[in-house]
């Protein structure tokens, strides 16, 4: 057989082979009747091709049978910190949130029938730049005046403090806050000391407790205030 003969022989025989073990798209409805986000194999496929991940929370409301998420199932996380940045948008009952993350975790209680919280990840390769973003954060979700001096302070003991341990992991919670779109949402900031870096873990809560009068009146006079308001 000629050379050119057995060349091409060859590349067909591969391309064969490489068509037999290339997976195949996933079947299904890619996003739900408005446009918003399915957390389907297809749904999901979906947002890490087109970047984008989308959810109706005006009604603060998200059942499982709506995204595709099976009973018992907690549901997926999306995408990795090693992943691409996606855009997420959580339409709310009165704004849309809007982030730049490359996780995303919608929850699902494993009793439940609704979605609980979704929870993404924003990580900065300075702590000066996780702070600057933690501050624009307080202010977005009216969260109390002194939470990233508070923050600071004791990533400063972590470091120098009698028990410091700068190998060790520094995580605060900051508390709910109400932002203008009307969700509730609350900041977790993570560094190490010995290493340069910051991550904020933020999560928006659907649960109705979040939402009873008393909680949201708290939470506004949280805002108007700048300190933290016992509920």
């Amino acid at each position: 057989m000629p050379v050119r003969v057995r060349a091409l022989v060859l590349a067909a025989a591969l391309g064969l082979t490489a068509g037999c073990f290339s997976e195949p798209e996933p079947e299904g409805p890619r996003v739900g009747p408005e446009g918003f986000s399915l957390l389907t194999e297809a749904g999901i496929a979906h947002v890490e091709q087109t970047g984008r991940m989308r959810f109706d929370l005006r009604d603060l409301r998200v059942t499982r049978q709506e995204v595709g998420v099976q009973p018992g199932r907690l549901g997926p996380q999306v995408g990795s910190p090693r992943d691409r940045l996606l855009e997420l948008e959580l339409v709310g009952p009165r704004g849309t949130e809007r982030a730049r993350t490359s996780t995303v975790v919608p929850f699902f209680n494993s009793s439940r029938d609704r979605m609980t919280s979704v929870t993404w990840f924003e990580s900065y390769d300075t702590r000066a730049e996780g702070d600057a973003a933690l501050a624009r954060a307080v202010e977005h979700w009216g969260l109390p005046d002194d939470t990233v001096a508070s923050w600071q302070e004791g990533v400063e003991l972590a470091t120098s403090g009698p028990f410091a341990d700068p190998e060790s992991t520094h995580r605060t919670s900051f508390g709910v806050g109400l932002a203008a779109s009307g969700l509730v949402g609350e900041i977790t900031a993570r560094t190490t000391p010995a290493r340069e870096g910051e991550t904020l873990q933020l999560s928006v809560y659907l649960e109705p407790r979040y939402y009873a009068d008393a909680s949201l009146d708290g939470l506004r006079r949280q805002r108007a205030s700048g300190e933290s308001v016992r509920r």
